[in-house]
């Protein structure tokens, strides 16, 4: 199967466009909203990511709904580990930390977890700013 051009997300857990609403993710009528979790955040749920370079799965490994949620993300022969997203209240909505803890499986790999362990603060924040214009 040839690959796509540029990344392309084959599927992406729907929990991303439900969590955040433009409200504090504790506030009692966001939560009415999403009362119950969407199935894919549901522990063992799996999906699958693609760019011309690499394949990487993706496995829900546990969840604190709606506080945390942390994957398991494996790309074969390049790298595998963890990524988690917690979400805390504040006065004005939320603040979020995400945590990747990965193992390079190659001295390659170890060179790119650097170079992105490196641009990691402007990768985050290129997240707020995504976020940010979803709930504008």
């Amino acid at each position: 199967m040839p690959r796509p051009s540029g990344h392309r997300v084959l599927r992406q857990p729907n929990h991303f466009s439900h969590a955040f609403d433009g409200k504090a993710p504790f506030s009692a009528e966001t939560l009415a909203k999403i009362e119950q979790p969407p199935d894919d955040t549901a522990p063992g749920t799996v999906w699958l990511t693609s760019s011309p370079e690499e394949d990487t799965t993706w496995l829900v490994a546990s969840r604190d709904f709606p506080r945390s949620v942390s994957y398991a993300r494996i790309t074969p022969g390049v790298r595998a580990g963890t990524v988690t997203v917690t979400l805390a209240a504040t006065d004005t909505g939320s603040e979020v930390t995400v945590t990747y803890d990965m193992t390079p499986l190659t001295a390659a790999a170890a060179a790119a977890l650097e170079e992105f362990a490196a641009g990691y603060p402007s990768f985050i924040r290129s997240w707020e700013e995504l976020i940010t214009v979803h709930l504008a």
